[in-house]
Formats: structure tokens, sequence, C-alpha cells
């Protein structure tokens, strides 16, 4: 399957103290990589990679498919997401 995957956010959450305008600078910044399948129509599932925290925070990666391959999709993740699990323990 053809799946592309890409960074679901361009960096770290906002701190919580973060300002209003700093919040919702980050939340243009997503949706500007998230936008794209949705406007598209193409299926897309955001996942967060298992053991992130350790490398200085979660890190969500998007997986964007060819349009109908929402099944295929699912399945791609579900699979790359037990192989990055197993990898943990």
């Amino acid at each position: 399957p053809r799946v592309l995957m890409l960074p679901t956010c361009s960096g770290p959450p906002p701190r919580l103290d973060a300002s209003a305008e700093d919040i919702a600078h980050e939340r243009i910044r997503v949706l500007q990589l998230t936008c794209a399948a949705g406007l598209a129509g193409l299926p897309q599932i955001s996942m967060p990679i298992p053991g992130s925290q350790t490398m200085g925070g979660p890190v969500g990666l998007s997986f964007v498919g060819a349009p109908g391959s929402d099944r295929e999709l699912l399945r791609v993740c579900a699979n790359l997401d037990g192989v990055l699990s197993a990898q943990l323990l």
C-alpha cells in the first residue's frame, strides 16, 4: 500500500502557561499539516509514536492513504503500532 507519512505537529505542544496568541499560532501550524487530507477527501490517521516521550516529548505522525483506502490505512497503522510497541518491551 502507498501511504504518505508526515508529522502531525510542527513542533512540541504549547506550554500550559502559553498565551492565547501562542496557542492560536500553534493551532494554525497543526492545521496546515493536517487539513490537506480532509480537503482532498483522503483518509488520515494521526497516532502517537510509542516511547517518544523519552525523545523529549510526545511525537505524533500522520498517515494519509489513497481515496477509499480507509481499511487498508487502519491495517497499516495497527501493524506499525504493534511493531513499535513490541520494540519497547
